[in-house]
């Protein structure tokens, strides 16, 4: 009898501890919200009638997101991500069901083929492409549009890797893309290559893997080119200019596309001089914080801007936008200030205007490197540098970088993409 009145008594504890944690959870939750609803309300009413509109329906996006990640932060994360038993490289199909959660990861395997898969990665889910530039005529895929290698030794580079990893342990869905395309008209050849990371869905990055270069291509068709090559460069700037706005616009336009999605971009292009193949050009450019660089024998040099709230013009331009900057991001919401997409924040200087690099290839250069935020969030200059001191193939060096990204914590979709340009040795 007495046994049974303490398991009883027991049972009532548990029940009445379980009801204390909830009601105490449900008021963090409200705290929570009303702190948000009363900032954004000071702003509502000390803001412009203009805004108005916008920030209510935003208090209410934001409301939403408060209430579904407002407990997050408290999960125990295991950061051991790297399983050294396991020597099986998992590789995805990049299609519409990219754009599902969890549950649909291990249904995108091993549908990439032709690729050489010799030379393995520990990490979980990655996808590598390693393309050897000697064998490309033998091996080329022409499923996947990639470089047709007629003549191997005009190449302005020796070769190139990619190394993805979803991060499934803190990311439900993979919204990074890439694609790396020939683009060659007439006697002209221009090597591209991309990264986009989306944000709040991968509808935009998708859609900028499959159709960026085409638009790029009809640009670059337009140019009549000419024996100054700084006139050729000007020309091609200005026709990387025109496909970012130009498929922005399409996007904006684009009535199923949710009006918060968006993604950053980040474009290179590699060709030799059409009236002097001996200078090899490199042209970069950017929307968003997807960073790369140049290493070459002494220093590694940025060749993109980060277009962000840290980013003291960005912020300046976004207000004269009349947009408002706290919780450094636009809004509270988007952390960046250029971007495909984002079609609410577009009229409050959110562009699609890209930062363009130009430089020469030269023999010192050694590579370019192309991350994601997943990267660089982690990662320090310095540590990538010597990383590339140590690792001399494009591949070694992308597996080293997306491995320190993890081992140092990264919560974000990684991708990583290496050009190995020293083809003078």
């Amino acid at each position: 009898m007495n046994n049974d009145v303490d398991k009883k008594n027991s049972l009532n504890n548990s029940n009445s501890f379980e009801n204390k944690m909830k009601k105490a959870k449900s008021k963090s939750k409200s705290k929570n919200i009303s702190d948000n609803n009363k900032l954004l309300n000071q702003i509502i009413r000390s803001h412009s009638k203009k805004n108005r509109n916008f920030f209510e329906k935003f208090k209410i996006y934001r409301t939403n997101l408060i209430k579904k990640y407002a407990f997050n932060s408290s999960k125990n994360i295991n950061y051991n991500v790297i399983n050294s038993n396991n020597n099986n490289i998992k590789v995805f199909n990049k299609n519409n069901d990219r754009l599902s959660h969890k549950k649909n990861f291990n249904n995108r395997e091993n549908k990439i083929k032709n690729y050489n898969m010799n030379n393995q990665i520990n990490l979980k889910n990655p996808l590598i492409i390693k393309v050897d530039l000697t064998k490309l005529e033998q091996n080329n895929n022409k499923s996947h549009n990639l470089i047709n290698h007629k003549k191997a030794q005009n190449e302005p580079f020796k070769s190139y890797a990619f190394v993805e990893y979803p991060n499934k342990e803190h990311r439900d869905s993979m919204e990074d893309y890439h694609s790396f395309q020939n683009l060659s008209f007439d006697n002209y050849i221009f090597y591209y290559f991309s990264i986009f990371d989306g944000h709040n869905g991968s509808q935009i990055s998708l859609y900028l893997k499959n159709n960026f270069h085409i638009i790029l291509l009809s640009q670059l068709k337009k140019i009549e080119f000419n024996k100054a090559s700084d006139i050729n460069k000007e020309k091609i700037i200005s026709a990387l200019k025109i496909s970012f706005n130009q498929i922005d616009k399409d996007i904006i336009n684009n009535k199923n596309i949710k009006n918060d999605i968006g993604s950053t971009g980040t474009v290179l292009l590699l060709y030799r001089e059409p009236y002097d193949i001996d200078k090899i050009n490199i042209i970069c450019c950017n929307v968003g914080d997807s960073s790369g660089y140049i290493v070459n024998k002494e220093k590694m040099y940025k060749i993109t801007e980060e277009h962000n709230c840290k980013n003291i013009n960005e912020v300046e331009r976004i207000k004269k936008s009349g947009g408002l900057i706290f919780r450094n991001r636009v809004f509270g919401a988007l952390i960046i200030t250029r971007s495909f997409g984002n079609k609410d924040m577009k009229q409050y200087g959110v562009i699609s205007t890209p930062y363009c690099f130009h430089s020469l290839i030269n023999k010192n250069d050694l590579y370019a490197i192309v991350c994601s935020d997943g990267v660089w969030n982690v990662c320090t200059e310095d540590e990538i540098y010597q990383l590339s001191k140590e690792y001399l193939s494009s591949e070694n060096l992308s597996k080293k970088i997306v491995k320190l990204s993890i081992d140092k914590g990264t919560t974000d979709n990684v991708s990583c993409l290496v050009i190995k340009l020293n083809i003078a040795n």
